[in-house]
């Protein structure tokens, strides 16, 4: 009987099943970005491209990165040779075999390593982003959305020096597992080579779509499960939302490029947005602080500088813009804007020389009773400096 011909389809598969995963991975990345740096995303859509943008598609790249050519088990497959069988010439290669999972190991495993490297991606660039611009949503996705688009391109560029017949193809291997099942055959339609889920003369090709399919599910489940848990709360579970935004160039409100140096005394904008879930109205009291901080965290002096009310029923989303003027100046001054629910004990009398534009001296709010707390790390210059 004659072989079937290749065509332009399995071109196109080829194609498809050695690139495709790295570039739905680059686009869901980078949609994940947009969405998360948006000024006010439903949280339906920021928890549903949020949760695999945090833990899945970071250490995928990694992982692809690290692993251009497909597992050890599937090339074993195509040669003709399976883990504790014989190989061609009669003898067992089931140390070999071993070895050469641990080398380069199946789809399942490199699964489970693509959650386990997420991470600490996400780890280390917290960390970067702490180092150079405090922890914000702004600096954590960029380097996020950097550090992924990084690895898919490291990734692409080593598939691109393997030999098609070894290259990485997770899409190829499951479309051509599932051709070769329903055609009884030995290997993907249009080939003789053996894809995860190839019905050939060992037993570990069909142990192995086992475990695929399971990890495939369990992935999926937490993704979904973490997401649907965040963009729904369980009923009667109230909470609030609050973001700082400044507006960029293009004059949009983003959670990003805030402005890191202000002039004493005078008033730079600043927009707090402010979204009611508690199933009730509310008005929140909203206490603004300068505070000094010495190199061990400690806090050394503290000034009121702001104190506003925001008024609001159930489901509705305030946007507040203030102008912050410190008068005090120096190097590492944060900003902390405390959000209260139900008023800030010990506030009250405060706001209206804050509102005025002078400092308050040795402000006695506490901001471990705040609800909400959001901050902002700025160098405060003398005019005379500028």
């Amino acid at each position: 009987m004659t072989p079937p011909k290749r065509g332009s389809r399995g071109e196109s598969a080829g194609v498809v099943g050695g690139w495709g995963d790295l570039a739905v991975a680059a686009v869901l990345t980078v949609a994940a970005a947009a969405v998360l740096l948006s000024a006010a995303p439903p949280p339906p859509l920021r928890w549903g491209f949020g949760v695999p943008f945090l833990l899945v598609w970071p250490g995928y790249a990694v992982v692809s990165a690290l692993y251009p050519e497909r597992p050890s088990e599937e090339s074993t497959a195509a040669s003709g040779t399976h883990f504790g069988g014989r190989n061609s010439g009669g003898t067992y290669s089931e140390t070999a075999s071993r070895a050469a999972a641990l080398a380069n190991p199946g789809w399942t495993a490199r699964a489970a390593l693509s959650l386990a490297s997420s991470g600490v991606v996400v780890a280390l660039v917290v960390i970067a982003a702490n180092r150079v611009a405090a922890v914000r949503t702004g600096p954590v996705v960029v380097g996020l959305l950097l550090v992924t688009l990084a690895g898919l391109g490291v990734a692409a560029g080593r598939r691109l020096l393997v030999a098609p017949e070894d290259r990485a193809a997770p899409v190829g291997a499951m479309t051509g597992g599932v051709a070769t099942v329903r055609e009884g055959g030995s290997g993907p339609a249009g080939g003789p080579s053996g894809g995860p889920f190839t019905r050939g003369t060992g037993g570990g090709s069909a142990a192995t779509k086992r475990q695929t399919v399971a990890l495939v599910v369990a992935a999926a489940l937490l993704v979904v499960t973490v997401a649907v848990a965040g963009a729904v709360p369980p009923q009667g579970e109230g909470f609030t939302e609050a973001t700082l935004l400044a507006e960029n160039e293009s004059g949009d409100l983003v959670a990003t490029d805030y402005p890191t140096t202000f002039v004493a005394g005078e008033g730079h904008p600043l927009t707090v947005a402010i979204e009611n879930n508690e199933h009730r109205p509310v008005t929140y009291e909203v206490v603004v602080l300068a505070q000094d901080v010495d190199a061990d965290g400690s806090v050394t002096a503290q000034r009121q500088i702001d104190e506003f009310d925001v008024d609001t029923d159930h489901g509705e989303r305030e946007l507040v813009e203030r102008q912050i003027a410190p008068e005090t100046t120096g190097e590492g001054v944060r900003l902390r804007f405390l959000i209260y629910t139900d008023g800030a004990d010990g506030a009250d009398g405060e706001g209206s020389s804050a509102a005025n534009g002078s400092d308050t001296a040795d402000a006695e709010v506490d901001p471990e009773d705040a609800d909400q707390v959001l901050q902002l790390w700025i160098d405060v210059v003398d005019e005379r400096d500028e």
